[in-house]
């Protein structure tokens, strides 16, 4: 994909900085806690594995009871809740008060169907090679950390913590 070039001088510009710490995935039945999601979502286009995580428990628990809420039958699978031990070495943080509206992203599009240009974003992000983007969470104060898998080798990266069930 072709990026603006002012958009990747802007991502640049932000810079990069490395990150380590504690990540919470939400997750339903047997799901490996390191699938990527390759088909698309609201920060990464469908060429670009990511890996989506909260920094805090709070944000991934509102994560998962806002996509039981928006199922007609609320899934039958056991939930589970993964704490996440994390390296990365470019991380670029969004979540910083007017960043996203410096991107031409609103608050508000961060709640519709349309994820409109977040993914273009992520895609962007990780073609300047960063492995992480911090993002605001549209359901909870936590902030997300939306891992790029395709430059990491998630065993040294990454690391799995604990499962927690979920009632």
């Amino acid at each position: 994909m072709n990026y603006d070039p002012d958009l990747l001088d802007q991502l640049e510009e932000l810079g990069a900085a490395p990150w380590a710490g504690r990540l919470w995935r939400y997750l339903f039945g047997e799901t490996n806690v390191f699938r990527e999601n390759t088909r698309g979502a609201r920060w990464n286009p469908s060429d670009c594995p990511a890996i989506y995580t909260s920094l805090g428990r709070d944000g991934a628990v509102a994560e998962g009871a806002y996509l039981i809420s928006t199922q007609g039958i609320p899934p039958s699978k056991q939930r589970y809740l993964y704490e996440i031990e994390a390296t990365l070495s470019r991380v670029v943080d969004l979540s910083a008060s007017g960043t996203l509206e410096g991107l031409g992203i609103e608050r508000e599009d961060l709640t519709t169907v349309d994820f409109g240009k977040c993914p273009y974003i992520g895609g962007a992000a990780d073609y300047l090679g960063f492995d992480g983007i911090k993002v605001p969470s549209a359901r909870s104060e936590d902030t997300h950390l939306v891992i790029l898998t395709r430059n990491l080798e998630i065993g040294d990266n990454l690391k799995q913590v604990e499962r927690y069930e979920v009632p």
